[in-house]
Formats: structure tokens, sequence, C-alpha cells
């Protein structure tokens, strides 16, 4: 079994491209684990992880963190404290779009506890990540695409 996961933890995530790295940042009954994706991509894995939890965060997401780290899809390479910056629990964006228009008619927002309807987003709430659970591969496939929200 691999290691039990912590707070804090800075995973390696192994893709085509190199590597990517993450951290884990908040812990949610309902969505799990909230990783902190880290802006750049490394042909070898950073001698100095403190200092790399300081790059500026890509995106944040749930995923399932204790399962990929057993299956060795994602690497716990060390285990450093989330940086004042990311210490906050973001707020998240959900709605429904509707197949015929393509729109979503009303938004929600949710912060990790309660989920209130915001109709029309403003262009900044329309930056907040979108609240949902993504796969270990899906992860790796948005990498490696160059995705960014």
């Amino acid at each position: 079994m691999a290691k039990r996961i912590r707070l804090g933890d800075v995973v390696e995530i192994e893709t085509h491209k190199g590597l990517f790295y993450a951290q884990y940042t908040h812990s949610n009954a309902e969505y799990g684990s909230l990783i902190r994706v880290l802006d750049g991509v490394h042909e070898e894995r950073p001698g100095d992880l403190e200092v790399l939890v300081l790059r500026p965060t890509r995106y944040v997401l749930f995923t399932f963190l204790q399962p990929a780290v057993n299956r060795g899809v994602f690497r716990v390479i060390g285990n450093c404290p989330v940086p004042e910056h990311a210490r906050q629990f973001p707020l998240f964006r959900s709605g429904w779009e509707d197949p015929r228009t393509g729109e979503v008619s009303a938004w929600w927002l949710w912060d990790g506890t309660t989920s209130w309807k915001a109709g029309t987003l403003t262009e900044d709430q329309m930056r907040y990540p979108e609240r949902g659970i993504w796969t270990d591969q899906l992860v790796i496939d948005r990498l490696e695409d160059g995705w960014n929200p």
C-alpha cells in the first residue's frame, strides 16, 4: 500500500510532456482531495520543494488523490506547508448547460459547505474553478493538452 496522503503533500505527475507538480491543500467531505496544480513543466524533479510550492497556481481541482497515489499514477515526493496565498478554500462555480442552446441559464457558487444561486456570473466569477471531480487520467490529459480554464 502506498503512503497515506496528508495535507501539504507535493505530488509528481508524469506525462508525455514532462513532469508536473501539484500540492494537496484541502480535504472536503463530499468532493475529497483538492489539489493546486503548479505552473510549469519540468524535465527533472526540482531540488527545492519549498521553492516549488511557491510557484503560481495554474488551477485547482478535486481528484481521487489517494487512489492515484496507491496505483503509482501520482507520486508523493514530499510535504511542505501550504503557502499563505493557497490556504483559503476557493469558491467554485457550477451550472447546467442547456443542450439545445449550449448556454447556462443559472450559475451556482459553492464555498465548500454551502451553495447559492448566483444567476449570471461576472467576468471574475467565470474564472472560478468548476465544481466537480477529475479522474487522474483527465488531469494528465489536460496537462498534456496544455488546457487552462
